[in-house]
């Protein structure tokens, strides 16, 4: 049995004090019926009032945005309500974080243009623990991957895929079909992987600096099986080192399991 895994991105703007630190891929897994179940029930939803077509976390978030809110109850029932399709369609979740300062530090200017992306480090880490995951639940399913469309860097990531592939065979037996890159007005499991991705950096660039307590929405989907992992300034040093002889991916990886939860490093 394949699963699909749907993925997107937030925190990929940097110009300015607004656009924060944190930068986050991150998804939901299922089979291609539960996805198909998803969507349709997504549609239902989304057409009822208050009517949400094209719903997208950050905007449908504010208040003052492009969707209307009569009041912040009203904006917190509908948004739990796709949070609720979300717990029963998803049957496991990935996220990958890196912080932005690190990123310029460290790895800017110092690998091919081509990869000089944190989407590039991500994308793999994104892979990378979801096998991982994987071989320690016992799971013997192949993985098709949905990414939100990304343009450039996308094509350039898919470019070192099948090296990737090939050269570490715990990944290699673990893929499906080569991961696509696709809009989600056209894929509906994106914005599912939307309101994950986004909640996700919110709380790391904003709330948790604040102090703030996890939210009812991450927390949420926390609850869901699956895996968190952290890019940090060390790994995008062992990055750097191996460009010319491989590539040294790596990251801290928690995951939420069946059984207590562990912590290791994964590494290609």
């Amino acid at each position: 049995m394949a699963l699909q895994g749907f993925v997107d991105d937030s925190g990929s703007g940097r110009g300015g004090a607004t656009d924060g630190n944190i930068y986050v891929l991150a998804g939901f897994l299922s089979t291609e019926k539960r996805w198909e179940r998803f969507s349709d029930r997504w549609k239902a939803y989304s057409s009822e009032d208050p009517k949400t077509p094209d719903f997208h976390m950050a905007d449908a978030f504010r208040m003052k945005g492009s969707r209307k809110w009569k009041d912040e109850p009203q904006r917190d029932e509908k948004i739990n309500g796709f949070v609720d399709l979300i717990k029963a369609h998803a049957m496991y979740r990935v996220d990958s974080v890196l912080a932005w300062p690190n990123y310029e530090k460290v790895i800017q200017g110092c690998v091919p243009d081509s990869i000089d992306n944190p989407y590039f480090l991500l994308f793999f880490n994104v892979i990378l623990s979801t096998v991982a995951f994987m071989d320690k639940t016992g799971l013997d399913e192949t993985i098709d991957w949905v990414f939100d469309e990304q343009g450039t860097i996308g094509r350039a990531a898919l470019q070192w895929y099948d090296y990737i592939s090939r050269t570490v065979p715990s990944l290699n037996r673990r893929l499906g079909s080569s991961p696509m890159f696709r809009h989600d007005n056209q894929v509906l499991p994106l914005k599912a992987a939307d309101i994950y991705a986004w909640q996700v950096r919110r709380y790391l660039d904003r709330d948790s600096l604040r102090g703030l307590p996890h939210n009812d929405y991450i927390d949420s989907l926390l609850g869901i099986h699956g895996v968190s992992n952290v890019i940090e300034g060390e790994h995008m040093e062992d990055f750097v080192k191996s460009i010319g002889h491989g590539l040294n991916l790596k990251s801290q990886a928690h995951y939420f399991l069946p059984l207590p939860k562990e912590s290791h490093e994964n590494e290609s």
